[in-house]
């Protein structure tokens, strides 16, 4: 199999299902790619820098569940 060459982006938009994400609005955008991340803060395949603040959730859920 003779796969084209394709950037990161374009692989997932092509091979990538999400059930919960507009499809064609998804392949018109496209997703946003966490490249790095220091401290509070990550940044995207195009240098811009958010504040990261998903992965406490998943945590505060573990601690709350084990000290119940």
């Amino acid at each position: 199999m003779n796969m084209p060459d394709l950037t990161l982006a374009q692989k997932y938009v092509e091979y990538q299902l999400h059930p919960y994400t507009d499809a064609r609005l998804h392949q018109e955008v496209g997703p946003l790619i966490i490249e790095r991340g220091e401290g509070v803060y990550v940044y995207d395949d195009q240098g811009k820098q958010y504040i990261e603040a998903t992965s406490d959730l998943g945590v505060w859920r573990w601690v709350s569940a084990t000290n119940a």
